[in-house]
Protein backbone atom coordinates (compact mmCIF):
# COMPACT_ATOMS: atom_id res chain seq x y z
CA UNK A 1 0.00 0.00 0.00
CA UNK A 2 0.85 3.47 -0.49
CA UNK A 3 0.49 6.82 0.99
CA UNK A 4 -0.01 9.04 -2.29
CA UNK A 5 -0.56 12.80 -2.37
CA UNK A 6 -2.79 14.57 -5.01
CA UNK A 7 -2.28 18.51 -5.39
CA UNK A 8 -5.64 20.15 -6.24
CA UNK A 9 -5.74 23.55 -5.78
CA UNK A 10 -6.76 24.12 -9.27
CA UNK A 11 -9.93 23.24 -7.96
CA UNK A 12 -11.78 26.35 -6.92
CA UNK A 13 -15.43 27.66 -6.16
CA UNK A 14 -15.81 28.60 -9.73
CA UNK A 15 -16.11 25.56 -12.19
CA UNK A 16 -12.61 25.75 -14.51
CA UNK A 17 -11.43 23.35 -16.82
CA UNK A 18 -8.39 22.55 -14.99
CA UNK A 19 -10.64 21.87 -11.80
CA UNK A 20 -13.30 19.59 -13.42
CA UNK A 21 -9.65 17.54 -14.60
CA UNK A 22 -8.79 17.42 -11.60
CA UNK A 23 -12.07 16.41 -9.06
CA UNK A 24 -12.73 13.69 -12.14
CA UNK A 25 -9.26 12.22 -12.14
CA UNK A 26 -9.40 12.00 -8.21
CA UNK A 27 -12.64 10.61 -8.15
CA UNK A 28 -11.91 7.64 -10.37
CA UNK A 29 -8.51 7.21 -9.12
CA UNK A 30 -9.53 6.84 -5.35
CA UNK A 31 -12.65 4.01 -6.66
CA UNK A 32 -10.38 2.09 -8.91
CA UNK A 33 -7.42 2.01 -6.67
CA UNK A 34 -8.64 1.00 -3.12
CA UNK A 35 -5.67 -0.35 -1.89
CA UNK A 36 -3.83 2.89 -1.23
CA UNK A 37 -4.32 5.51 1.46
CA UNK A 38 -4.54 9.12 -0.35
CA UNK A 39 -3.81 12.54 0.87
CA UNK A 40 -5.55 15.60 -1.24
CA UNK A 41 -4.57 19.64 -0.97
CA UNK A 42 -7.30 21.65 -1.74
CA UNK A 43 -7.30 25.09 -1.46
CA UNK A 44 -8.84 26.72 2.06
CA UNK A 45 -12.02 28.60 0.97
CA UNK A 46 -12.79 24.51 0.03
CA UNK A 47 -15.27 23.78 3.34
CA UNK A 48 -15.83 20.67 1.95
CA UNK A 49 -13.66 17.74 0.64
CA UNK A 50 -13.04 17.45 -2.77
CA UNK A 51 -13.45 13.77 -2.64
CA UNK A 52 -15.52 11.70 0.20
CA UNK A 53 -14.14 8.28 0.62
CA UNK A 54 -12.72 6.56 3.64
CA UNK A 55 -9.16 6.24 1.66
CA UNK A 56 -8.55 10.13 1.48
CA UNK A 57 -7.27 12.95 3.59
CA UNK A 58 -7.88 16.63 2.96
CA UNK A 59 -5.41 19.09 4.02
CA UNK A 60 -6.18 22.96 3.49
CA UNK A 61 -3.54 25.05 1.82
CA UNK A 62 -3.84 28.87 2.21
CA UNK A 63 -2.28 30.23 -0.65
CA UNK A 64 -2.26 28.89 -4.50
CA UNK A 65 -0.27 26.50 -6.14
CA UNK A 66 1.59 28.84 -8.42
CA UNK A 67 2.62 31.16 -5.91
CA UNK A 68 6.24 31.86 -4.62
CA UNK A 69 5.09 31.23 -1.06
CA UNK A 70 4.36 27.62 -2.55
CA UNK A 71 7.48 27.28 -3.98
CA UNK A 72 9.57 28.08 -1.23
CA UNK A 73 7.46 26.16 1.99
CA UNK A 74 4.90 23.47 0.68
CA UNK A 75 7.84 21.21 0.93
CA UNK A 76 6.91 21.30 4.90
CA UNK A 77 3.70 19.66 4.06
CA UNK A 78 5.35 17.22 2.17
CA UNK A 79 7.55 16.06 4.51
CA UNK A 80 5.60 16.41 7.72
CA UNK A 81 2.80 13.37 6.10
CA UNK A 82 5.52 11.41 4.50
CA UNK A 83 4.15 10.54 1.28
CA UNK A 84 5.30 8.00 -0.81
CA UNK A 85 4.35 9.88 -4.21
CA UNK A 86 3.26 13.39 -4.35
CA UNK A 87 1.21 14.39 -8.36
CA UNK A 88 1.24 17.74 -8.65
CA UNK A 89 -1.92 18.57 -11.11
CA UNK A 90 -0.33 21.65 -12.37
CA UNK A 91 3.08 22.22 -13.70
CA UNK A 92 4.08 23.36 -10.47
CA UNK A 93 6.80 21.75 -8.00
CA UNK A 94 8.15 22.91 -4.83
CA UNK A 95 11.25 23.50 -4.14
CA UNK A 96 13.89 21.22 -2.00
CA UNK A 97 11.16 18.25 -2.66
CA UNK A 98 13.04 15.10 -1.06
CA UNK A 99 15.17 13.09 -3.37
CA UNK A 100 12.94 10.37 -1.92
CA UNK A 101 9.71 11.54 -2.58
CA UNK A 102 8.71 10.22 -5.94
CA UNK A 103 6.95 13.19 -7.79
CA UNK A 104 4.94 13.78 -10.68
CA UNK A 105 3.25 17.09 -12.57
CA UNK A 106 0.42 17.20 -15.69
CA UNK A 107 1.57 20.26 -17.17
CA UNK A 108 -1.97 21.73 -19.13
CA UNK A 109 0.18 24.23 -21.03
CA UNK A 110 3.26 26.44 -21.20
CA UNK A 111 1.13 29.73 -21.64
CA UNK A 112 2.72 31.74 -19.12
CA UNK A 113 6.57 31.29 -20.74
CA UNK A 114 5.29 30.60 -24.68
CA UNK A 115 2.62 33.48 -24.88
CA UNK A 116 2.69 35.61 -21.85
CA UNK A 117 0.70 38.58 -23.10
CA UNK A 118 -2.34 36.46 -23.87
CA UNK A 119 -2.26 34.26 -20.22
CA UNK A 120 -3.97 36.97 -18.73
CA UNK A 121 -6.43 39.83 -19.14
CA UNK A 122 -4.02 42.56 -19.54
CA UNK A 123 -0.59 41.76 -21.83
CA UNK A 124 1.72 43.38 -18.78
CA UNK A 125 0.80 41.19 -16.37
CA UNK A 126 1.24 38.84 -18.63
CA UNK A 127 4.71 39.35 -18.76
CA UNK A 128 5.18 39.19 -15.14
CA UNK A 129 3.64 36.06 -14.91
CA UNK A 130 5.57 34.84 -17.52
CA UNK A 131 9.30 36.38 -15.62
CA UNK A 132 7.91 34.59 -12.83
CA UNK A 133 7.46 31.39 -14.64
CA UNK A 134 10.38 30.59 -16.39
CA UNK A 135 12.09 29.54 -12.82
CA UNK A 136 9.88 26.88 -11.48
CA UNK A 137 8.81 25.88 -14.71
CA UNK A 138 12.07 24.99 -15.34
CA UNK A 139 12.78 23.36 -11.99
CA UNK A 140 9.48 21.12 -12.02
CA UNK A 141 10.49 19.60 -15.41
CA UNK A 142 13.77 18.87 -14.36
CA UNK A 143 12.91 17.59 -11.28
CA UNK A 144 10.02 16.03 -11.63
CA UNK A 145 10.06 11.80 -11.52
CA UNK A 146 7.82 11.59 -13.92
CA UNK A 147 5.82 14.39 -16.60
CA UNK A 148 2.38 14.31 -17.77
CA UNK A 149 1.27 16.30 -20.78
CA UNK A 150 -2.46 16.48 -21.60
CA UNK A 151 -1.80 16.67 -25.51
CA UNK A 152 0.62 15.86 -27.81
CA UNK A 153 0.84 19.18 -28.64
CA UNK A 154 2.23 20.24 -24.74
CA UNK A 155 4.30 17.04 -25.07
CA UNK A 156 6.36 19.08 -28.08
CA UNK A 157 6.21 22.18 -26.50
CA UNK A 158 7.89 20.77 -23.61
CA UNK A 159 10.51 19.18 -25.43
CA UNK A 160 11.20 22.12 -27.48
CA UNK A 161 11.59 24.43 -24.31
CA UNK A 162 13.61 22.43 -22.17
CA UNK A 163 15.57 19.82 -24.14
CA UNK A 164 17.87 18.92 -21.71
CA UNK A 165 14.69 17.00 -19.24
CA UNK A 166 15.36 13.20 -19.23
CA UNK A 167 12.07 12.06 -17.01
CA UNK A 168 9.54 10.06 -19.04
CA UNK A 169 6.65 12.26 -20.33
CA UNK A 170 3.53 10.36 -20.61
CA UNK A 171 0.53 12.02 -23.16
CA UNK A 172 -2.33 11.02 -21.06
CA UNK A 173 -5.91 13.08 -23.18
CA UNK A 174 -8.42 14.47 -20.94
CA UNK A 175 -11.28 11.57 -20.40
CA UNK A 176 -14.81 11.65 -20.31
CA UNK A 177 -16.53 11.22 -17.06
CA UNK A 178 -19.51 8.79 -17.35
CA UNK A 179 -22.57 9.25 -15.09
CA UNK A 180 -25.24 6.74 -14.16
CA UNK A 181 -27.28 9.88 -12.25
CA UNK A 182 -30.15 11.07 -14.36
CA UNK A 183 -29.62 14.93 -15.62
CA UNK A 184 -30.91 17.48 -13.68
CA UNK A 185 -33.26 19.78 -15.49
CA UNK A 186 -31.66 22.43 -17.22
CA UNK A 187 -33.39 26.05 -17.07
CA UNK A 188 -35.58 27.68 -19.02
CA UNK A 189 -33.38 30.56 -20.37
CA UNK A 190 -31.31 27.23 -21.47
CA UNK A 191 -34.03 25.03 -22.69
CA UNK A 192 -35.23 27.55 -24.70
CA UNK A 193 -32.44 27.26 -27.18
CA UNK A 194 -33.73 23.67 -28.44
CA UNK A 195 -34.61 24.03 -32.05
CA UNK A 196 -32.66 27.26 -32.82
CA UNK A 197 -29.66 28.01 -34.91
CA UNK A 198 -26.50 28.76 -33.04
CA UNK A 199 -22.80 28.21 -32.36
CA UNK A 200 -21.26 28.03 -29.60
CA UNK A 201 -18.23 29.15 -27.93
CA UNK A 202 -17.50 28.48 -24.18
CA UNK A 203 -14.21 29.68 -22.47
CA UNK A 204 -12.96 32.11 -19.86
CA UNK A 205 -12.31 34.83 -22.05
CA UNK A 206 -8.93 35.17 -21.35
CA UNK A 207 -6.83 36.34 -24.59
CA UNK A 208 -5.29 32.87 -25.22
CA UNK A 209 -8.99 31.45 -26.09
CA UNK A 210 -9.43 33.70 -28.48
CA UNK A 211 -13.00 34.40 -28.32
CA UNK A 212 -12.42 37.56 -30.26
CA UNK A 213 -11.53 35.77 -32.98
CA UNK A 214 -14.67 33.87 -33.04
CA UNK A 215 -16.15 37.14 -32.81
CA UNK A 216 -14.77 38.69 -35.75
CA UNK A 217 -15.10 35.57 -37.90
CA UNK A 218 -19.12 35.22 -36.70
CA UNK A 219 -19.34 38.70 -37.63
CA UNK A 220 -17.71 37.90 -41.04
CA UNK A 221 -19.99 35.02 -41.68
CA UNK A 222 -23.11 37.21 -40.73
CA UNK A 223 -22.22 39.82 -43.36
CA UNK A 224 -21.45 37.65 -46.09
CA UNK A 225 -23.03 34.08 -46.46
CA UNK A 226 -24.66 33.37 -42.98
CA UNK A 227 -28.37 33.21 -41.93
CA UNK A 228 -29.31 36.41 -40.17
CA UNK A 229 -31.31 34.15 -37.84
CA UNK A 230 -28.11 31.96 -36.78
CA UNK A 231 -26.60 33.41 -33.21
CA UNK A 232 -23.71 33.12 -31.61
CA UNK A 233 -23.50 31.35 -27.41
CA UNK A 234 -20.94 32.34 -25.59
CA UNK A 235 -20.50 30.33 -22.08
CA UNK A 236 -18.14 30.97 -19.59
CA UNK A 237 -16.77 33.21 -16.58
CA UNK A 238 -17.32 37.11 -17.36
CA UNK A 239 -13.75 38.35 -16.03
CA UNK A 240 -12.84 39.97 -19.19
CA UNK A 241 -16.85 39.96 -20.90
CA UNK A 242 -17.06 44.25 -20.59
CA UNK A 243 -14.05 43.93 -23.36
CA UNK A 244 -15.86 41.26 -25.58
CA UNK A 245 -19.05 43.44 -25.42
CA UNK A 246 -17.14 46.31 -26.61
CA UNK A 247 -15.84 43.89 -29.72
CA UNK A 248 -19.47 42.50 -30.23
CA UNK A 249 -20.73 46.59 -30.53
CA UNK A 250 -18.17 47.36 -32.61
CA UNK A 251 -18.75 44.92 -35.03
CA UNK A 252 -22.43 45.34 -35.18
CA UNK A 253 -23.58 41.86 -34.16
CA UNK A 254 -25.02 42.70 -30.84
CA UNK A 255 -28.72 40.92 -31.64
CA UNK A 256 -27.10 37.11 -32.14
CA UNK A 257 -24.31 37.40 -29.64
CA UNK A 258 -25.34 36.08 -26.56
CA UNK A 259 -23.68 35.92 -23.10
CA UNK A 260 -25.08 33.41 -20.97
CA UNK A 261 -22.64 33.19 -18.56
CA UNK A 262 -21.71 29.92 -16.00
CA UNK A 263 -24.02 27.51 -16.51
CA UNK A 264 -24.12 23.36 -15.15
CA UNK A 265 -22.60 20.67 -16.37
CA UNK A 266 -26.25 19.24 -17.70
CA UNK A 267 -26.87 22.92 -19.27
CA UNK A 268 -23.44 22.59 -21.32
CA UNK A 269 -24.31 19.54 -22.98
CA UNK A 270 -27.79 20.46 -23.63
CA UNK A 271 -25.80 22.87 -25.36
CA UNK A 272 -23.59 21.42 -26.84
CA UNK A 273 -25.74 18.84 -28.28
CA UNK A 274 -28.14 21.08 -30.07
CA UNK A 275 -25.38 23.55 -31.23
CA UNK A 276 -24.61 23.59 -35.13
CA UNK A 277 -20.97 23.04 -33.66
CA UNK A 278 -18.26 24.51 -31.14
CA UNK A 279 -16.32 27.14 -31.85
CA UNK A 280 -12.91 26.81 -30.31
CA UNK A 281 -10.10 28.67 -31.47
CA UNK A 282 -7.58 28.18 -28.40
Amino acid sequence: MAFIGFDARTVSAVTTGMGRVARCLLDEIVHLNTDHQYLVFQRSELKQPIIHHDAVRTVHVGYDIASLRNQSFVFDLLRKYHLDVYHSLNAFLPYWVDSQLKSVITVHDFNWVERPSLSAPKPWIGYINGLYGKCPHWYSVVAADHIVCVSDQTRVDLQTLYPSVQSPITTIHHGHQQSNTPAPAVRPVISAFRGRDYILSVGNGRPYKNLEGTIKAFSRLTKTQLKQDVSLVIVGRGDTKAKLKKLVAKEKVGDTVIFLGMVSDSELQFLMTNAHFLSFPS
